[in-house]
């Protein structure tokens, strides 16, 4: 579903903008992804992908993650910026109820920007990420 709605500002006399939810239940306002879902439930304790978005049509993001497992919970934010051919990130504004569950990477495979997390345990991890892609 669709709802659009115009704005009003500084040189945007007629702009509109568009918030969409997407058939599998994201929000994307004017196509940046505002929220999402549980990405993954793992109890591997090698890299995997929670997240990707492609970098032809976007130069960076900014991404909270939460991971949770049954006793704790523990969030971060990273930035991210891409050219296409490189991917680098920075973490910051880190919070928990116990220690940091994972630790986070970024890579490019393909068209895509891709956001990997490599889990501290074998603990049942569940990872959300919501993001606003640039």
């Amino acid at each position: 579903a669709n709802l659009m709605f115009a704005t009003a500002g500084a040189g945007q006399a007629n702009a509109t903008e568009r918030l969409r939810i997407t058939s599998t239940g994201l929000v994307k306002l004017h196509e940046a992804l505002v929220q999402d879902e549980v990405r993954l439930t793992t109890t591997a304790t090698t890299q995997v992908t929670i997240e990707t978005f492609p970098h032809g049509s976007y130069d960076g993001a900014k991404v909270v993650i939460t991971a949770a497992t049954s006793a704790d919970t523990y969030v971060t934010e990273l930035l991210i910026a891409t050219n296409g051919t490189t991917a680098v990130a920075t973490e910051y504004g880190q919070i928990g109820t116990g220690s940091a569950l994972a630790t986070y990477d970024v890579d490019i495979s393909g068209a895509d920007v891709r956001i990997r997390a490599t889990p501290a345990s074998a603990t049942s991890t569940a990872f959300k990420v919501a993001m606003t892609l640039t």
